[in-house]
């Protein structure tokens, strides 16, 4: 799953000890699903999971970033020394991109998490949508 707290803290020792004053890290690991109705019908149901880690250090005014699409131990390390020496460059490294600070919220304002609803819950509301819609007016003959 996530990276113990000793291998977080060995990757921010990185950034520190390349005499960056400030560094953070993003672990995320994402559910996805979502499902389709066509035609009074199920037609299709996805669902995937997005993992990755993202090392920041701030020096002054400038940001340095980069994200992996795993959560080891050994790709974070890998990730922190490569940030790490971005970050100590005296230029910025060609094709590098300046990013604008963004507001995140702070906690989930759901009841419930999304994915902690079954997916048959989620196809019953779909079905029930499509059976109010055709309901209403008998001139609708394709809902999606």
């Amino acid at each position: 799953m996530f990276p113990s707290l000793e291998t977080l803290t060995k990757a921010l020792s990185i950034a520190r000890d390349a005499g960056h004053g400030f560094a953070e890290i993003f672990c995320e690991r994402t559910h996805t699903r979502s499902l389709s109705l066509d035609s009074s019908k199920l037609d299709k149901v996805r669902s995937g999971i997005d993992a990755g880690i993202g090392f920041r250090i701030i020096n002054g005014e400038k940001t340095y970033y980069g994200f992996i699409n795993a959560l080891d131990e050994r790709s974070l390390l890998l990730l922190a020394k490569e940030v790490a020496a971005y970050a100590s460059l005296k230029v910025v490294p060609r094709g590098a991109l300046v990013l604008k600070p963004i507001t995140v919220p702070r906690h989930s304002q759901y009841e419930i998490l999304p994915e902690q609803v079954r997916t048959a819950d989620i196809a019953k509301i779909l079905m029930d949508t499509n059976a109010a819609g055709r309901a209403y007016d008998k001139r609708i003959v394709q809902m999606t």
